[in-house]
């Protein structure tokens, strides 16, 4: 029992010192600059209102191809909903980013998705998708 009581305390520090922050800053940046940031903002809306328990048994059912689940319910919202044209796994010299679109326009998206579990994927893990971006 303490050990699923700090599991639970572990993702709720994680939510409140990494995932608010980002949350936050999106959000400022949002309207105000991007019409990219403001369809993410409208897709984790979405998802957490409408769509969470859909897309997270989707999740469960295949785990293995988890973080390409979740980020081709992205990709299809992003051109359904924002009208924006995204390419999947494009290439690059630091391996793939999940999505990337109108790079040479004045909005431009690059997304690599990593659903962290604690163990295996842990901060190392997510810090490799960030580099992953930048390069």
């Amino acid at each position: 029992m303490n050990s699923a009581r700090n599991i639970q305390d572990s993702w709720r520090e994680f939510a409140e010192d990494i995932l608010q922050p980002f949350f936050d800053y999106l959000s400022e940046r949002v309207g105000a600059e991007s019409s990219i940031l403001h369809t993410l903002e409208r897709y984790r809306t979405r998802i957490e209102w409408f769509d969470r328990e859909e897309l997270y048994t989707r999740f469960e059912a295949d785990r293995a191809h988890g973080e390409e689940i979740y980020n081709l319910g992205l990709q299809r919202f992003l051109f359904l909903e924002g009208d924006h044209i995204t390419h999947a796994k494009p290439r690059s010299a630091s391996g793939e980013a999940d999505l990337i679109g109108d790079l040479d326009g004045r909005d431009p998206l690059v997304c690599d998705g990593k659903i962290s579990d604690g163990q295996g994927r842990g901060k190392g893990y997510i810090v490799k998708g960030v580099h992953q971006i930048i390069k």
